[in-house]
C-alpha cells in the first residue's frame, strides 16, 4: 500500500512496519480506541544529555511510559513531528511535557504548546510548576504587564514551556 509521508490518512490505511513509527489501528468492535500516531522524519541531529525515562522517573514520579508514549516522546525529542490522539488520561500530555523538557536541559529553547482551553492552560501550567517545571501560559486572562512577563521571561530562556 503507498505511504504518503506528510498528507493526512485515509482512516484505515497505514499498517504497522517494522522500523516505521507511524501507526493506524481500526479497533475491533467493542474494543477501546487504539493510540493514534502520525509522525514525519527527526530533525534534530545532537544528543540530549537528559535520558527522557529519567525526567519521566525525576519529574513527574512514574517508574516507565504506558503504551505507546515511549515512542511519541522518542519521536518528539528527536524533532519529528507527531499527531497523538489517545482516550482522556492516556497520557498525552507527558508526550510533549518530557521532550520540552530534555530539549530545554539541553539548550534547545522554550517549547510552544497551543491548547484552545483555559482552563487546561491553567491547570498543566499548575500543575509543571509543582514538579519544579518553569511554565506559563499566554491567553486572555493575562493583562499587559503579566503578558510581557511572560515574554521576558521567554526570551531569557527561563521557561521551559509556553
Amino acid at each position: 500500500m503507498a505511504q504518503n509521508r506528510g498528507a493526512w490518512p485515509s482512516a484505515c490505511q497505514w499498517p504497522a512496519r517494522s522500523g516505521d513509527n507511524r501507526r493506524l489501528r481500526a479497533p475491533a468492535s467493542g474494543a477501546p480506541p487504539q493510540p493514534f500516531l502520525f509522525a514525519s522524519s527527526p530533525a534534530l541531529s545532537t544528543p540530549l544529555s537528559a535520558a527522557p525515562d529519567q525526567i519521566l522517573r525525576e519529574v513527574f514520579g512514574y517508574e516507565q511510559f504506558r503504551g505507546p508514549q515511549a515512542d511519541i516522546v522518542e519521536q518528539v525529542i528527536a524533532g519529528g513531528d507527531a499527531l497523538v490522539l489517545m482516550p482522556t488520561g492516556g497520557g498525552k500530555s507527558l508526550c510533549y511535557q518530557i521532550p520540552a523538557i530534555a530539549r530545554q536541559r539541553a539548550g534547545h529553547g522554550v517549547s510552544v504548546v497551543v491548547s484552545p482551553l483555559i482552563a487546561l492552560m491553567h491547570d498543566q501550567v499548575g500543575a509543571l510548576r509543582e514538579a519544579g517545571v518553569e511554565a506559563a501560559f499566554l491567553n486572555s486572562t493575562l493583562d499587559w504587564q503579566q503578558t510581557q512577563d511572560v515574554e521576558r521571561r521567554m526570551s531569557r530562556g527561563e521557561i521551559t514551556m509556553v
